[in-house]
């Protein structure tokens, strides 16, 4: 494994030997990828993740083509809304102390200018 931190300067090591036998084998270390062996494992199986650079540091955090709320076609309300209860269970499985990098804020847009109007926005 390879020393942290972690930083684009450093080429990512795979040395370790891959295992003799598993379950799953799920190619690609982006968020969809990782997830997938999480959840495979979370169901006990034996999953090998392959990653041609690093886990969870290529395209996943450049994209942000469907990492959002807003602007969203009607038709992807209801997976927005099942990823956001995702994040949140992940951010339970993992515990305290182990960020999943995922933050989840509300914020809205008043068009007064009278600061005393502004109301929190509801918690889901």
């Amino acid at each position: 494994m390879q020393p942290f931190p972690i930083h684009a300067q450093q080429p990512p090591a795979h040395t370790a030997a891959l295992p003799a036998a598993c379950d799953v084998v799920v190619i690609g270390g982006g968020i969809m990828g990782v997830m997938t062996a999480w959840f495979f494992t979370l169901a006990g199986q034996k999953v090998v993740l392959c990653e041609k650079g690093r886990v969870a540091g290529e395209q996943s955090g450049r994209n942000w083509g469907w990492i959002r709320q807003q602007a969203r076609d009607p038709d992807e309300l209801p997976i927005m809304a099942q990823s956001l209860a995702l994040w949140r269970r992940l951010a339970n499985d993992l515990g305290p102390g182990r960020p999943t990098g995922h933050n989840i804020q509300r914020f809205r847009l008043s068009r007064f200018t009278d600061g005393s109007k502004i109301q929190p926005a509801p918690t889901l």
